[in-house]
């Protein structure tokens, strides 16, 4: 049966309250457009438009949609502790002057890449870099590399745990279930 026969047999139906509840019911299911339906609504002599679906109110600009429902000052201020930090486990690997490393980031559309470079002995960077872990933007979780481009599955960690380098050592991220060695 076509959309058109199905709308005039709904319109030759018996009552105003049966055709509106039957025009309304089969709108909502997606069975026929919004302006099939008020099209129908007008034919039959009905002047009450179909009910609007609820409008969802706009989203703040100013927040960040995380799961913890962060904003972007307290996910920057997350992020720049867990850099501090996760800078401090590097650091204590490094022998001397002998294969000291400086992490930095870059920021993408969905996450930010957290990468360590070798820096010389005369303390100038170099061009050698390997990621150190990603962190989704949007939650805040720390992802092991799968390669320079992007996480492997699996969160490690969280910016925003009481301990925000629990997902990481001074080598990159830190196996799942791995037990987790205060300093």
């Amino acid at each position: 049966m076509s959309m058109l026969q199905r709308m005039h047999e709904i319109i030759e139906a018996s009552s105003v309250e049966a055709r509106m509840s039957r025009l309304i019911t089969e709108a909502k299911s997606g069975l026929k457009s919004r302006k099939l339906l008020h099209a129908a609504l007008l034919e039959s002599g009905t002047t009450e438009a179909a009910p609007n679906p609820p409008i969802a109110p706009m989203p703040d600009p100013q927040r960040k949609p995380t799961s913890g429902d962060h904003t972007k000052q307290e996910f920057d201020h997350a992020f720049k502790t867990f850099m501090h930090a996760a800078q401090k486990l590097v650091d204590q690997r490094a022998t001397g002057n002998l294969n000291r490393k400086q992490l930095g980031s870059t920021i993408g559309p969905k996450w930010i890449r957290v990468f360590e470079q070798d820096v010389g002995q005369d303390g100038k960077l170099r061009d050698s870099r390997s990621v150190y872990c990603f962190v989704e933007k949007a939650t805040g979780y720390i992802y092991k590399p799968d390669g320079w481009k992007r996480p492997a599955k699996g969160v490690r960690g969280s910016i925003f745990s009481a301990n925000p380098v629990s997902g990481v050592t001074a080598y990159g991220t830190r196996r799942p279930g791995a037990a987790v060695r205060e300093a």
